[in-house]
């Protein structure tokens, strides 16, 4: 894995998706819109969007150092597993505003205007149910931008395991592959990373406004994922802060209003 590549996927993310303070991400959005300006109020949902995309900027992006000798396999499947933490939180509050699929312009909506969510949640069912891939000898794993590597595997009449595969034989219950079985000629062609990476940011923006720009789907959520006075113990305790500056080092005193109530 090219270390360059982990770097400019890395400024990618972050540009598209921290704001521009660079401390929270965009999905603070929802956290403000499911608090409406209320100091004393906590919303879990928007926060713990926002925590998932911090993890992804810090523990994978800056933290995690591939070298030339990591895995494309294993690079993808990590990047691509933390993306689904975020798509699988998506599906749910669909199935939370739209149970059992009863409503067909919500089915419709979400099938249409989020296919990068669903191809990210597919990728991860391959990873996690190989099926009769179990069974195949030293699979080749190569980025649908490798057209020279791809073109060769393709003249030797190897196995091709792309998305179209992916999707046609690995999301449906049931469906035996008995042709990947002691198959010694096999390829998984990955996603280009930063098609998927830009395709998932719009995507990521577009759900963020379903539910920012809809007063309706918002005040459910806000229902089941906001405490309007979360914070209000704390505030009225808090009379006043001091910043004192000794030295290079930096006192806080904090004074408690002890008024009887």
């Amino acid at each position: 894995m090219n270390p360059k590549y982990h770097k400019q996927l890395g400024k990618l993310f972050e540009d598209e998706l921290i704001r521009e303070n660079g401390g929270p991400s965009i999905l603070c959005d929802i956290y403000d819109k499911l608090t409406d300006g209320n100091d004393y109020a906590e919303n879990c949902l928007g926060e713990n969007f926002n925590q998932l995309i911090q993890c992804i900027r810090f523990d994978f992006f800056k933290n995690y150092k591939p070298s030339t000798e990591t895995t494309i396999e294993f690079y993808f499947g990590t990047y691509n597993y933390w993306l689904y933490l975020i798509v699988e939180r998506f599906e749910f509050i669909f199935e939370v505003l739209n149970p059992e699929g009863k409503y067909k312009h919500l089915r419709d909506y979400k099938r249409k205007e989020y296919r990068t969510f669903k191809k990210i949640k597919d990728w991860c069912v391959f990873y996690k149910h190989p099926r009769e891939f179990t069974f195949a000898h030293w699979p080749k794993y190569v980025f649908e931008t490798d057209h020279k590597k791809i073109q060769v595997h393709k003249k030797r009449n190897d196995t091709i395991i792309d998305y179209d595969y992916v999707e046609r034989n690995f999301t449906k219950n049931g469906l035996r592959l008995p042709m990947l079985e002691n198959n010694p000629n096999i390829v998984v062609i990955l996603p280009d990373l930063h098609e998927l990476t830009r395709s998932f940011i719009d995507e990521l923006i577009k759900f963020i406004d379903f539910i920012c720009k809809n007063d309706f789907i918002a005040s459910i959520l806000k229902s089941k994922s906001t405490i309007d006075d979360y914070y209000k113990e704390l505030l009225e305790f808090i009379e006043e802060i001091k910043i004192q500056p000794d030295e290079g080092s930096i006192n806080v005193e904090i004074t408690r209003n002890t008024h009887d109530t």
